[in-house]
């Protein structure tokens, strides 16, 4: 035993390599100066080392005592002389060896550490000692972990340098997982590694690593449970107590025992963390010896992790199944979170599936789908996901109507989703309607797991969006959502795809809600991002906020998206510009339009030629669309009549328009702004007035202040000098900052049927006299229409009508008029007057 020495008398410690690494982590915890702090970790693991390091480095000089618990008889006699030996204020204790240190040397250390609180001790140990135990509780204590003491990466670099040995930074990365950052085998390699004449130097380094790991101070029994337990890949009390039953507590005190466990309390369990290295070595010893004990202990864990939940468990209970060949066990695994586990650990997954039976393959058609897309994928999410649905669009419709409704679902979920991405929306939906009807009707009594039913609504919610059927789209999602949400990935993309119904119907704060959680769901995906950022920016064009999302970005492939990207993205800019780019846009809008919704991409391109002064095309575009998606462009068509100077019309089309069944609310704050401004232009005050509270009161409750950007300043000022109105300060602020989109007035022509059926015939020179055989009708009648078409023109002349209407864009528009007859040129001279010749 060394006896007590002040710094200067010299250094009583074991001498150690100058080249060595401080391990920063573990010097903070040293300079804590707890007065207990204990550092453990097997053989050559760097215990002695890194505290003999900070020592050298303190900047003070403590008195300071170094023990070896293994030779000494006794700490009295240094313990004697600590009270007269402390003229610089600490002293610091070092008792290596620790796990030998007798009873009688524990109790009165204890006692010196709590009468003098300026005695600092070190205990380095192997293993837990009955100084640790003694001190619970009795003295502040602090704890270097063998995880601490594990070198990293940058720290075998660092080393490495120091020993001019020449690794590169990937040799140093393989290294420390080879070796787990074990200091004394890691130095073996560094210091052979010029030597090319000797044994390859990591396997020295490994068999040091397995000699120490195997040299513990358990018994063969408590061996045994240590090795069975190394094969999990996640240690709990709560696994151990239910797996080991009645051996469930003296295992758990031989792995505390160890010193390279590492044990993080939970609320309700304790966490058992063992170093990657110790495991491989202790499962690599059990498989030699105990193949069969190895795989029962594998199946025992497969089917624990299957019955419980927890993080990543769903992946230990597969690669657990699969080790100890249990098909059947395996194949439960896959039928409940099969697609959460291809999603969340593509690499994984696919490593597992390499050799898994041809029968399970007959049975499961979809473990030989995904793997085969993994297989494909190398990885990359988007590439695995574009395999998924080539390699399920090959499978017959009917081969998958009779798998069973796991594998029907992902399979099937497949094939939807290559149809939605061809543009065939109708034919996916109608192929989801057959699997919900095929699941229903399936005779096992256990269904699908959640995750597979959840990825399923998410792709049938997005068909319903591209449908344009937000009701749907929010029921999909709400039921995807509420059956378990599935994956992460699967979770954030449904979180996404609720924000943006969430903005299309102009619930901002809800959307806002969704849009926050999404990218905070680990996992988040492309999918996840595109709906995300669609409705970030519907909301913030709505809250005319730009600082809460980012600008569109259209120059890259948009994807089957494309629709709603390019529908909120025209939002966006409508309201924040550049001006520059609105008619952009239009290009990008019918390219997309075949793909899905129709409504909303209609609606967007009458608003982009409203706001470049196009109404004529406009209106066009709005008379010649469905009438099943005519109530969305009811709003645009009101603002068409209003700066057209038709306010009697734009009033009649805003209010129908406001209390349809399926307007948003977006699109009632814009239809009764409308309302108010055209009823205040017929006259009506009081009307007016009522109107345009109600507009405020709803852009007040809802964020939404859109619509009052959308017209030029004068229109509402004028109509709020009228009423005697003005807007809250917080819409003042909202307005204000942004350019009015729409212009003051707009140009529109508005011809009867009869008038555009002489535009289609004025461009080929036809002579009145054969207009008026066409059409049935007499001389005098086309003399009239045409006056009456000049006249609305502007022009004297079928010269200048021509040019007029190839200006408003309206030649092709009336030529492609369905309504009306094509021209006949061959009409006989006596013409037959009928019924409905004359209109």
């Amino acid at each position: 035993m060394a006896a007590l020495m002040r710094w200067g008398d010299g250094m009583p410690v074991p001498r150690i390599v100058d080249d060595a690494v401080a391990i920063s982590r573990v010097h903070d915890v040293l300079n804590r100066w707890a007065p207990l702090t204990v550092v453990q970790g097997l053989q050559g693991a760097g215990k002695t080392t890194q505290v003999v390091l900070w020592l050298r480095e303190l900047s003070s000089r403590p008195s300071l005592a170094w023990i070896d618990a293994g030779e000494g008889p006794s700490v009295d006699d240094v313990i004697a002389q600590l009270p007269q030996r402390r003229a610089d204020g600490r002293a610091v204790v070092v008792i290596d060896d620790a796990d030998r240190l007798a009873a009688g040397d524990v109790e009165r250390l204890l006692t010196l550490l709590c009468r003098h609180h300026d005695v600092h001790a070190i205990v380095i140990s192997r293993a837990p000692t009955s100084l640790d135990r003694e001190a619970d509780g009795r003295v502040q204590m602090e704890r270097v972990t063998a995880g601490d003491l594990m070198l990293r990466p940058d720290e075998i670099a660092d080393l490495a340098s120091r020993v001019r040995a020449p690794l590169s930074v990937h040799e140093c990365d393989r290294l420390a997982r080879k070796l787990g950052g074990w200091a004394a085998p890691t130095r073996m390699v560094l210091d052979a590694h010029q030597d090319a004449d000797g044994e390859p130097p990591l396997t020295r380094a490994e068999r040091y690593v397995q000699e120490a790991v195997l040299q513990s101070p358990a018994g063969a029994g408590e061996q045994q449970v240590l090795m069975e337990l190394a094969l999990a890949d996640c240690l709990t009390h709560r696994l151990i107590r239910d797996v080991l039953a009645e051996r469930a507590q003296g295992a758990i005190e031989a792995l505390e025992a160890e010193a390279y466990t590492h044990v993080r309390y939970h609320a309700d369990d304790v966490e058992l963390r063992i170093p990657h290295v110790v495991r491989r070595v202790l499962r690599r010893e059990l498989m030699d010896r105990q193949p069969d004990a190895a795989c029962r202990m594998h199946e025992r864990l497969a089917a624990w992790f299957e019955r419980n939940h927890g993080p990543g468990y769903e992946l230990h209970a597969l690669r657990h199944a699969h080790a100890a060949q249990a098909w059947t066990l395996l194949e439960s695994v896959w039928s409940r979170s099969g697609a959460h586990l291809m999603t969340r650990w593509p690499v994984e997954v696919e490593r597992v599936l390499r050799d898994v039976p041809i029968a399970l393959l007959t049975r499961r058609p979809s473990i030989a789908v995904l793997r085969d897309a993994l297989a494909a994928g190398r990885s990359e999410l988007t590439a695995i996901r574009a395999e998924y649905v080539r390699m399920s669009s090959q499978v017959a419709p009917s081969n998958i109507l009779s798998m069973p409704p796991e594998d029907m679902l992902i399979v099937g979920t497949g094939r939807m989703m290559g149809l939605r991405q061809r543009g065939l929306v109708s034919e996916a939906a109608a192929w989801a309607e057959r699997l919900e009807v095929t699941m229903e009707r399936a005779p096992e009594a256990r269904g699908p797991g959640a995750d597979v039913v959840s990825w399923f609504y998410l792709q049938r919610a997005v068909i319903a969006l591209l449908q344009e059927e937000l009701g749907n789209a929010l029921r999909w999602l709400q039921r995807a959502w509420h059956d378990g949400g599935g994956d992460a990935g699967t979770a954030a993309s449904i979180a996404g795809g609720l924000a943006l119904v969430s903005a299309l119907n102009g619930w901002t704060e809800e959307s806002l809600a969704w849009q926050a959680r999404s990218p905070a769901i680990a996992g988040s995906g492309q999918e996840t991002e595109v709906l995300s950022r669609a409705a970030a920016q519907v909301v913030a064009a709505d809250r005319v906020q730009a600082a809460g999302a980012e600008p569109p970005d259209l120059s890259e492939a948009l994807g089957e998206y494309g629709p709603l990207v390019v529908y909120a993205a025209t939002r966006w800019t409508l309201t924040f510009g550049p001006r520059g780019r609105v008619i952009g846009l239009l290009d990008r809008i019918r390219q997309v339009r075949a793909s899905g919704a129709p409504a909303l991409l209609a609606r967007a391109e009458a608003e982009v030629l409203i706001a470049a002064g196009r109404a004529h095309q406009a209106l066009r575009l709005i008379e010649s669309t469905d009438r099943e998606v005519r109530p969305l462009l009811d709003v645009p068509l009101a603002w068409i009549h209003l700066l057209s100077g038709d306010p009697a019309t734009a009033g009649q089309v805003a209010l129908a328009a406001t209390f349809a069944d399926d307007s948003a609310v977006s699109d009632r704050v814009e239809t009764m702004l409308v309302a108010a401004i055209a009823i205040e232009q017929c006259g009506d005050q009081a009307a007016a007035a009522d109107a345009f509270d109600q507009a405020v009161a709803m852009a007040v409750a809802s964020g939404i202040w859109r619509p009052f950007t959308l017209p030029d300043r004068r229109l509402v000022e004028n109509c709020m000098r009228g009423l005697g109105r003005e807007l809250p300060p917080e819409g003042k602020v909202r307005v204000s900052d942004v350019v009015p989109t729409y212009p003051e007035q707009v140009a529109v022509v508005t011809l009867t049927p009869r008038e555009r059926q002489l535009v289609t015939l004025l461009p080929h020179e036809v002579s009145r006299e054969r207009m008026a055989d066409s059409m049935f009708v007499s001389i005098n009648t086309i003399k009239k229409q045409l006056a009456t078409l000049y006249r609305k023109l502007g022009v004297t002349n079928r010269a200048d009508a021509l040019t007029r209407l190839a200006a408003l864009g309206m030649l092709a528009a009336g030529s492609g008029e369905a309504r009306t007859r094509r021209p006949r040129t061959d009409v006989p001279t006596a013409r037959v007057r009928t019924s409905h010749a004359r209109t």
